[in-house]
């Protein structure tokens, strides 16, 4: 007996795993050295020692299944958590069974186990780097593929299915997947890149259109790399993206390229392309009709040939084309049959691709422009006021279900941005349920059966709600009354009624488990016959039973080839007299399956001599398969994630950079390890544009389109699109991780779109300016005339030479005024338009000058009695602008006529003052209220007052008396007491200095 049981504590010493014998009183009889190894016990007593007072961290729970164990119940768990006293944490993977005695009587209890503390972390660890990898993957919605070329199978990630919108457990095919593509074409370029792939090696990179599982047409990016093994192709891999968004910016640019185009042939305007020399390149149809020509015709002329060299604008305009690049100006041109119409030219010159310098030049007519553009403006007005600020959600909708123009209240009501709400469908917003409402409603409005159809439905807000709406919708026919588009207008008809909140069903995480069973035991004599197996080398072997074991050597047991290996190890041991520990072995077994084996052989030794051997056998085969599938798991997302285009990036909570992908260098020009460790602010241009996203982040935890500018290596700025989130783990901030987009290109688009729309709009308030004091200001005065002509002419015979008079002094009164305003009105038009020359010249006598501009306006002085006088030095010489000079004058000795009552003074003077001459105009009327004083030289041509006799001015006389004297590089202002009269001065610098 006493052998016996030294035999069991030498075999269990010598096994290399972790195995404990205890008696039924929780005692230890015998232990492995890697048991003392795993739970730290080297140089404690352990023999004898109760297995509770080792570890009197164990609990009632292991004791209950202790004690189970001990009534004949074996256990085991292949994956537990061990807390050690001193708060270690350990994971075990553990296998307790009694053992009895040769009368079957329970003695005690056999206690295996394995620390796989190591294995279980670098499992957390995996998920926690596929974690990452996945949810960069969900920002970016880029998934992995593979196709098995020798077996047939396809592989497709959580990320592709979703992208395709198929459940987890579709099982995709070559023949499935083809059924994906939109049409024959794209199918049939799917196959041609496979076979190339597999045939010639060729990797491929294309976009290509499928329709979704659930119907939706889709952009995807297909990559994919052929793997050869000994000159074959053996599998296709690669990765899938949804590209529907940038893939829709690309095609409506195409289309606003095409639009553009198709608008300058078709326009009503003419265009034209000139070289410097004149020679006409191009020229479109509208300008062929405007001037009666064919393009042949008109390059023999050029563009002298068509316009009127003797047009005083004319060389006013090529001179500043020349000087800037770019002019407009109102000039004449010719048609061929000799009629001569004014036009507004407009044109830049440009040097082409080519190096080679070019004009574009535009040409409009006046006078139906004016009208278009005034129809135009109405209307827009009318339908802004309309569709803008309607308390409703209205909208309009192309033919194919996209939106045109949404209001502020269509927005507010689905709580999305007008710019996310132009990047859906009304399908998509639409509630799954009441989806295909709107069908067979539109369809019979688009036959004719019904004009307009109204229903309740129900919509998806922003947040995920449902919102109850009553929906409007009618078509518009263009003037062909072909279906143009569809208006939907939507009122909000409900509260919430119930908050949805649409959870994502969490990712099914790649584990991979190894199984692991006690360890086969067994011993041999010096021929290699099993002599004594445990239950778990029977297991191993398949036995039922040792009998079926004991007796035999390897060559009865295994397969030939792992017999004679077995047998030689057992012929070195017995000659050597060394152990042979952990060696490992692949072998074919029994079954013809393939195993991975580790094995020892200890020498047993009887008086000094050898006298058999204790073997121990472990089949690792599943631990290698492990090993192997988690290093191709890991190479494979390794490609995947250096192979991205956009960048991903996380960082840490100080906002230094922890990793990146590799794709940062072909958008910064940095290397990857140039960023990683780095303070993300090293990498803004504008650091302002950090603060602001780093607060959006934290009030939302994401940010989607945030658009920041960064700087490259080489120092220049770069404007990107971020999409951002907060890292979370246990409920504590860890850090930032992303996605940006270089979008500078459309960032330059969008600027340049903004400043045409400010130009157009400026051009806009000129003309609607000048519109509205054609439209009443000059027709009133005109007005007045014509009734007076008609009353004079109704009463011919009767009327008296008094009365005659009266009405004709009265009608002299409203042209007068007429003429005063429209003289306002083209000076205050050519300005706006930039159509006034600025063209200084020496004045020789300023004061002969002056009074000639005066003794035009004797007869408004004369009819209230006014006397003019004038304080200028005779022979005095001035360099200025001789027209807009007498313009000025003018315009301020009107208005001190004006207001100055009968029997009045006005004097004009003009006194050398530093590099020029201080001009005044001084009059002793009524003066200017103080809340006046501020609107006198605007622009606006609505301000106005009357004189002493009812005068009424035009509005525009001060506004143009400024921008002449600005023009001189002067300034002009006024000093006033109410009830005692005004002064206006202005200065005029010598303009030879200026020049």
């Amino acid at each position: 007996m006493n052998t016996s049981v030294d035999l069991l504590v030498n075999i269990i010493s010598a096994t290399p795993t972790a195995i404990a014998v205890v008696d039924l009183e929780m005692k230890y009889i015998a232990v492995s050295q890697q048991w003392i190894d795993d739970y730290n016990l080297k140089g404690q007593k352990i023999i004898g020692i109760s297995h509770y007072d080792l570890f009197p961290e164990i609990g009632d729970e292991w004791k209950a299944i202790h004690a189970d164990c001990l009534k004949g119940k074996a256990q085991k768990n292949s994956q537990d958590k061990f807390v050690r006293m001193n708060g270690e944490v350990q994971w075990l993977s553990w296998d307790i069974r009694p053992w009895k005695d040769d009368s079957g009587t329970i003695c005690g209890m056999v206690m295996y186990s394995e620390d796989i503390t190591k294995r279980v972390v670098d499992e957390l660890r995996l998920k926690r780097n596929l974690d990452l990898f996945n949810e960069t993957n969900e920002a970016a919605r880029i998934g992995s593929w593979e196709y098995d070329i020798i077996t047939g199978s396809m592989f497709w990630s959580s990320m592709v299915k979703h992208i395709y919108e198929v459940e987890e457990d579709f099982v995709p095919d070559l023949q499935t997947i083809r059924e994906f593509f939109k049409d024959d074409l794209n199918r049939d370029l799917s196959d041609s890149l496979i076979a190339e792939a597999i045939n010639d090696g060729k990797s491929f990179d294309i976009d290509l259109e499928i329709i979704t599982a659930k119907g939706d047409p889709l952009w995807i990016r297909i990559r994919g790399n052929p793997h050869f093994k000994d000159g074959s192709c053996i599998r296709i891999s690669g990765t899938i993206q949804d590209i529907q968004e940038l893939k829709i910016r690309s095609i409506q640019l195409k289309d606003s390229e095409e639009k553009y185009k198709s608008i300058l042939e078709n326009s009503l305007n003419a265009h034209f392309l000139i070289q410097p020399d004149g020679y006409i390149l191009e020229a479109n149809k509208a300008a062929l009709d405007m001037f009666g020509y064919t393009i042949d015709e008109m390059r023999a002329l050029g563009r002298t040939g068509i316009m009127d060299t003797d047009d005083p604008n004319l060389a006013a305009y090529v001179k500043k084309r020349e000087q800037t690049g770019s002019a407009n100006a109102e000039l004449t041109g010719i048609r061929k049959n000799g009629e001569r119409f004014p036009h507004e030219i407009s044109s830049v010159s440009f040097v082409d691709s080519n190096g080679v310098q070019r004009t574009s030049v535009s040409m409009v007519d006046i006078t139906e422009r004016k009208k278009a553009e005034e129809n135009l403006r109405l209307s827009e007005a009318e339908f802004r006021a309309a569709f803008e600020y309607s308390a409703l959600g209205m909208s309009l909708m192309d033919i194919n279900g996209k939106w045109i123009r949404v209001n502020e209240s269509f927005c507010r009501i689905l709580g999305y941005t007008n710019r996310e709400l132009m990047s859906r469908t009304l399908k998509e917003i639409s509630h799954p349920d009441d989806r295909d409402m709107d069908l067979p409603l539109m369809e019979e409005v688009l036959k004719g059966i019904k004009k307009s159809y109204q229903i309740e439905k129900r919509f998806l807000h922003k947040s995920g709600a449902v919102v109850w709406v009553h929906q409007a919708t009618s078509v518009v026919h263009d003037i062909d009354y072909k279906p143009s588009h569809w208006t939907v207008q939507i009122q909000d008809i409900t509260e919430q009624k119930n908050i949805e909140s649409a959870l994502r069903e969490e990712r099914e995480l790649l584990r991979t488990l190894i199984d692991n069973i006690p360890t086969g035991i067994f011993i041999k004599d010096l021929e290699s016959r099993k002599l004594l197996v445990n239950k778990a080398e029977c297991e191993f072997m398949g036995a039922k039973q040792p009998s079926e074991i004991l007796g035999k050597d390897d060559f009865e047991l295994f397969p030939l080839d792992f017999a004679r290996i077995a047998i030689a190890e057992d012929q070195e041991v017995f000659k050597s007299g060394k152990s042979i520990v952990n060696r490992e072995k692949i072998v074919t077994w029994i079954d013809g399956s393939t195993r991975c084996l580790l094995s020892s052989k200890i020498p047993l030794y009887d008086n000094g001599k050898i006298t058999g051997l204790l073997g121990i056998t472990y089949d690792i085969t599943k631990i290698k398969e492990a090993e192997s599938a988690l290093f191709e798991s890991e190479q494979k997302y390794r490609r995947i994630f250096e192979n991205i285009q956009d960048v991903f990036y996380q960082t840490d909570q100080a906002g230094i950079v922890t990793e990146i992908s590799p794709s940062i260098e072909k958008h910064s020009g940095y290397a990857r390890d140039e960023v990683i460790g780095k303070p993300v602010t090293d990498f803004y241009f504008n650091i302002e544009d950090r603060e602001q996203l780093v607060e959006t982040i934290k009030a939302n935890r994401i940010v989607t389109d945030f658009e920041v500018r960064l700087k490259t290596k080489a120092g220049e700025k770069k404007y990107s699109s971020v999409n951002a989130q907060l890292i979370i783990r246990n409920g504590e901030v860890i850090g930032t991780e992303g996605s940006m987009r270089d979008v500078t290109e459309r960032k330059l688009q969008q600027d340049s779109l903004k400043s045409l729309n400010h130009d157009l709009n400026t051009l806009n308030d000129q003309k609607n300016k000048l519109l509205s004091v054609i439209a009443h200001d000059l027709r009133n005065p005109i007005a007045g005339c014509v009734g007076l002509l008609e009353v004079v002419f109704m009463d011919i015979d009767n009327t008296s030479k008094d009365e005659l008079i009266e009405y004709m002094q009265m009608m002299q009164k409203g042209v007068l005024n007429a003429h005063e305003l429209l003289e306002d009105l083209l000076e205050w038009a050519r300005i706006q338009f930039h159509s006034v020359d600025f063209i200084p010249s020496k004045i020789d006598d300023l004061a002969s000058d002056v009074r000639h501009t005066i003794k035009k306006l004797a007869p408004l002085a004369e009819a209230k009695n006014i006397t003019l006088n004038q304080e200028i030095k005779e022979g005095v010489s001035i360099m200025a602008d001789k027209h807009m000079l007498a313009s000025i004058i003018r315009n301020l000795v009107t208005n001190a006529i004006k207001f100055t009552n009968k029997e009045g003074t006005v004097l004009i003077s003009a006194k050398r003052k530093g590099d020029g001459y201080l001009f005044s105009v001084t009059d002793d009327g009524i003066g200017i209220p103080p809340d006046d004083m501020g609107k006198l030289f605007s622009d606006d041509t609505g301000f106005t007052s009357y004189g002493t006799l009812g005068e009424k001015g035009t509005g525009m006389g001060l506004g143009l008396c400024r921008n002449f004297v600005e023009r001189h590089g002067g300034k002009i202002w006024v000093e006033s007491i109410q009830g005692k009269g005004s002064t206006f001065y202005f200065n005029i610098p010598d303009q030879e200095k200026l020049l």
